[in-house]
């Protein structure tokens, strides 16, 4: 296929789509990504087909040829991440960010994410420097098992063009029917390859267009017009009305308007069938404008890397505000990097078997590395603000005490003069049991815990003395009050917020002020700890007041100037305890 400048252009507008959407300046421009996988199907897939049809494809060649066309980019930007996070983050920021670098060296970081952030619209994700490169996951696996399944597929369908049709349907149907969570639909290959699928069609279908016929791009409007009026009724059945919020407690998510998150589906369907008309007819870009965005474009790849690992490592150290100069130096530090990235690393590499080797023996030290320190809890030094001995890390020591309330789901001993106390609820409720097991009391507590509330649960619940739960008090099931004993009470524990990323407190951590650091509660915290209070009345574990400073503001740091919060929701041990001694206990027990 002979160069197109048009195709540069529209990489040119999709790539400023997805920067923008990661400043959180444009909504939508998550959906460059989605430009980028008709794309890619338009210019590789008609490739594929045409040497499938003529018996001239080899398979191993292939997969060389796409992994020398990101591994370097990809090797250089793990080594970066790696070398500024043994600089300056906490160890279980750390952790994560190793096990990204595995993840994205060997093209799974789309499973990851799936597994690890569940949403793509999750806060956590504007912290981590390679998330984005779940894209390049979903583009390997495809190219891994596409041209298998399209060869084996010429038995049974000559035309590998409508062997494409056919898959392009099974995946759109996929994505369409309500079968599973929107995060895995967002991340895995099944539901995002009637995307590469659609440019490959179009890719074969201008190939096989002869000069001076029309093409029949008639036949594409009336597929798309038909998915997008598919799309547009399923979502009315199927799409929840309100803002899209992961509740709190169980990490943060961006709140989207209603009317954005019911048409994410539609605006997708819309784009990639664009895509496609635009992609079927070469387009004139001639002006200033259009030279400009297809200089952007020829250096996509290298922009869409390196933004993101310097706008995490920014947020992370620094702050998530936006101002419009940040924007402008932003842009300009970028525009540098990815143009010293363009010119000597993808345009320097040559595609030979030598220079393959090389990269991948790098990629496969930098992943080696990586896994060691994740075996080791991102633990890099001591780390006295969390009481951390980088000489006793070990794999899982950040979730070991969160989760040691696990091993307190038990029925209640005999008689044993003891105080009988069951918690219920998620993480927060784990967090409160620990500050019963460093309070004073906990030699004369019998404490048992589960995870959310069950009829199964009904013995424990009348031989409780006390009872704390996790919710609002009109949540509570109505068979627990029931089947109380009399004496038994009830307390509702509080939800709690310490900002949304500690590395810009840890990077303070030589000030003079460092123990008196602050941070403003979300409103949503805020807004739901009141809703719980006034339902709760006297019966409830306030942690929001007892750390607060000023209104809607709390500490940071114990007075010991221990980290609170790890992950700036969940106790630490100094935490808990510091929690424990400030708990009115005398008056529960």
């Amino acid at each position: 296929m002979t160069y197109r400048k048009d195709i540069d252009l529209l990489k040119g507008i999709a790539i400023l789509a997805i920067v923008f959407f990661h400043l959180g300046l444009l909504d939508t421009g998550y959906l460059g990504v989605d430009v980028f996988f008709v794309i890619s199907g338009f210019l590789i897939l008609p490739r594929i087909c045409s040497e499938l049809t003529d018996g001239s494809f080899q398979y191993f060649p292939f997969i060389q040829k796409r992994l020398l066309r990101w591994m370097p980019l990809v090797v250089v930007a793990s080594f970066v991440c790696m070398i500024v996070g043994f600089w300056g983050m906490l160890p279980d920021s750390y952790e994560n960010l190793a096990e990204s670098v595995v993840a994205s060296n060997v093209y799974a970081e789309n499973v990851l994410s799936a597994i690890t952030a569940g949403s793509y619209w999750n806060i956590s994700n504007d912290y981590k420097p390679l998330m984005h490169l779940w894209y390049l996951g979903v583009l390997f696996q495809f190219y891994l098992l596409c041209p298998l399944i399209l060869k084996g597929g010429l038995k049974l369908i000559k035309k590998p063009v409508w062997m494409m049709a056919c898959l392009c349907g099974i995946s759109l149907l996929l994505y369409l029917l309500p079968i599973d969570f929107e995060g895995n639909k967002f991340y895995y290959l099944h539901y995002r390859a009637f995307e590469i699928l659609l440019g490959g069609i179009a890719g074969c279908l201008v190939r096989e267009t002869k000069e001076g016929e029309r093409p029949i791009s008639h036949i594409i409007a009336l597929v798309g017009i038909i998915l997008i009026l598919v799309s547009s009724l399923l979502l009315q059945k199927h799409q929840a009305a309100g803002s899209q919020v992961i509740p709190i407690g169980m990490g943060g998510q961006r709140t989207i308007s209603n009317s954005l998150a019911q048409g994410r589906p539609l605006y997708l369907l819309l784009t990639v069938t664009l895509t496609a008309f635009f992609l079927l007819k070469p387009a004139k870009s001639g002006n200033v404008a259009a030279s400009a965005l297809a200089f952007v474009g020829k250096r996509s790849f290298s922009i869409y890397v390196w933004h993101q690992v310097i706008l995490a490592f920014y947020r992370y150290f620094f702050s998530k505000s936006v101002s419009v100069w940040f924007v402008l130096l932003f842009l300009l530090a970028v525009f540098i990097v990815s143009e010293l990235s363009y010119r000597f690393i993808e345009k320097k590499d040559k595609a030979n078997k030598r220079s393959f080797l090389l990269w991948v023996a790098a990629s496969a030290l930098i992943t080696l590395v990586s896994f060691g320190i994740y075996l080791r809890a991102g633990v890099v030094r001591d780390v006295p603000e969390l009481s951390i001995s980088a000489k006793a890390a070990h794999r899982g020591m950040h979730s070991e005490y969160i989760d040691r309330s696990f091993q307190l789901d038990r029925e209640f001993p005999p008689e044993n003069g003891k105080i009988n106390v069951l918690v219920e609820g998620m993480s927060f409720a784990r967090d409160f049991v620990n500050c019963l097991l460093e309070s004073a009391w906990a030699d004369s507590l019998n404490i048992s815990y589960v995870y959310s509330w069950d009829d199964t649960y009904l013995d424990r619940i009348r031989q409780a003395d006390v009872i704390f739960t996790f919710r609002g008090r009109d949540e509570v099931p109505a068979y627990v009050t029931e089947n109380m004993s009399r004496q038994c009470q009830l307390w509702g524990i509080g939800t709690k917020n310490y900002g949304e990323c500690n590395g810009v407190f840890y990077r303070r951590r030589h000030s003079y002020d460092f123990k008196n650091t602050t941070v403003a509660i979300p409103v949503s915290y805020i807004s739901l700890n009141n809703r719980w209070k006034k339902s709760w009345g006297d019966h409830y574990i306030d942690f929001i007041q007892m750390s607060e400073v000023s209104p809607g503001v709390v500490r940071v740091f114990t007075p010991e100037g221990k980290f609170i919060s790890q992950d700036c929701e969940h106790f630490t041990p100094d935490g808990a305890r510091w929690f424990a001694s400030r708990i009115p206990w005398p008056l529960i027990f």
